[in-house]
């Protein structure tokens, strides 16, 4: 039935791939990846309101997962209702104050609602997380240094890399990204080299 599906979405017959994931749905149960399929087609039928309510009923049968409810305010966002995505990115972050990425999408909020102040602590908070970690930290960073630097923030920026460089963690992860930033400056190699220095520490 999965690959039924997928071949009926493929060729744009939408209501035809969700009968089949119903079906198969009734042999397996709900699982992630059937639920994130129909989501992703009633997505391509433009149809937000089942889109959402497949993630509803998916968090209604995992409802310890709060990566799902952080998606699912993403989505909201993502169809223009702010409001709604940013009471469920708070409910998480009751359940789990250092949830980076809950913490994130609500730095997106700011972001995208013009808050640029609570933006600004929220990404702070965000890169300060320990439980933030690996790629998507990286990724993270990248993006707000690019962002402060459209504001004409550089120093900022610098002061910024400083305090992280100061955290007992992540500090490899740091220091390159640091080191490219000073490079893509133009700044002497006396003042990138120590900062490489730290990735052999």
């Amino acid at each position: 039935f999965y690959k039924l599906a997928m071949m009926y979405a493929d060729e744009g017959m939408y209501e035809n791939a969700i009968k089949a994931l119903d079906a198969l749905e009734r042999i397996d149960g709900k699982t992630e990846d059937i639920t994130l399929q129909k989501f992703r087609i009633y997505c391509l039928m433009n149809n937000k309101e089942e889109a959402i309510n497949v993630l509803h009923e998916l968090i209604a049968e995992y409802p310890e997962e709060l990566r799902l409810k952080v998606f699912l305010g993403d989505n909201h966002m993502a169809f223009g209702d702010t409001a709604i995505a940013y009471s469920i990115y708070q409910d998480v972050l009751q359940t789990d104050p250092d949830n980076a990425y809950a913490q994130l999408s609500v730095a997106e909020y700011y972001r995208a609602t013009g808050n640029d102040t609570l933006f600004t602590h929220s990404m702070e908070n965000l890169l300060m997380n320990r439980k933030f970690t690996g790629e998507e930290r990286a990724a993270a960073l990248v993006r707000y240094v690019s962002y402060k630097e459209r504001q004409d923030t550089a120093n900022y920026n610098i002061k910024f890399f400083e305090r992280l460089m100061q955290l007992p963690y992540e500090q490899a992860l740091t220091s390159e990204i640091y080191a490219n930033y000073l490079t893509s400056k133009g700044v002497g190699e006396d003042s990138v080299a120590p900062v490489l220095q730290r990735l052999l520490q």
